[in-house]
């Protein structure tokens, strides 16, 4: 399955620059998005948020993607952990 990157929330505000380039070039190296592994998603309300994978989306859509895999993440999310998040 893939969705527009422009439709997926991040759940995460800071990417790390160290890990940013180590992953440009990991996608340099793979260089066709399907090898790319999915990004897994849970939606709350009407909402859509990227559990995980947000340097592989930021990065995505910096190389001017407009549709990435992604994969329902089935995962218990822990509300209490996200409520006392600011």
């Amino acid at each position: 399955m893939e969705m527009f990157i422009r439709d997926l929330q991040p759940s995460q505000f800071y990417l790390s620059e160290k890990k940013i380039v180590a992953c440009r070039e990991w996608m340099q190296s793979i260089g066709v998005k399907d090898k790319f592994s999915p990004l897994p998603i849970k939606q709350i309300g009407h909402r859509i948020f990227l559990t995980d994978g947000h340097t592989r989306a930021y990065l995505a859509y910096q190389a001017g993607w407009e549709r990435v895999p992604v994969i329902w993440d089935e995962d218990e999310l822990d509300w209490e952990v996200l409520s006392h998040e600011k």
